[in-house]
């Protein structure tokens, strides 16, 4: 009986200690998954409100803000604006949509801008405009479909389809009479 009662307590003492070794480990895991960072002005980001967040094929993060498109490696951010007299860069500093596109160019969305592609190769900005067809500069969204078309999702005049070959947008608006 001494015998079966001393090797019971060993047995509940190792099923405790397995227990506790396995939900230690499991805590652990958890804690490596669901780390989070903060980042803020100091750290280098161009402002704290965030209207977009992706991350491209080469895994860069990239944040769309109010002052601008913030690029992030994993250790510092660089910040893309708007710049009066180079016609390469940004057209306008409030991005409010972007989309990683398939062939590795961003589009992004600005609030009064219309829409900039970003080349990530010149690190250059092409802009797109009422110019182009596009039927408002300001912008809401930004989709890829699975055919590599772009549609672009105005504030005020409709949704518009980018044709890569004339380098324009088709308007489709919607109409209560179709």
């Amino acid at each position: 009986k001494i015998f079966c009662d001393a090797l019971s307590q060993i047995l509940s003492a190792s099923i405790f200690f397995l227990i506790f070794i396995n939900n230690g480990l499991a805590f652990t895991a958890l804690e490596r998954v669901n780390r989070f960072d903060n980042f803020t002005l100091a750290d280098g980001l161009s402002q704290t409100t965030i209207n977009d967040i992706l991350q491209d094929k080469t895994g860069f993060f990239w944040f769309a803000t109010y002052d601008g498109l913030n690029r992030f490696d994993g250790y510092e951010f660089v910040t893309f604006f708007h710049e009066a007299n180079n016609p390469n860069s940004l057209s306008n500093d409030a991005i409010y949509s972007m989309v990683a596109a398939q062939d590795g160019t961003l589009w992004l969305g600005t609030g009064n801008g219309g829409i900039n592609r970003f080349d990530p190769k010149t690190e250059s900005f092409e802009r797109l405009s009422k110019q182009q067809g596009l039927s408002s500069d300001r912008i809401n969204i930004i989709f890829e479909d699975n055919t590599e078309t772009v549609w672009v999702g105005t504030d005020d005049r409709g949704l518009n389809r980018y044709d890569p070959e004339t380098n324009s947008f088709e308007t489709f608006v919607f109409s209560p009479q179709d």
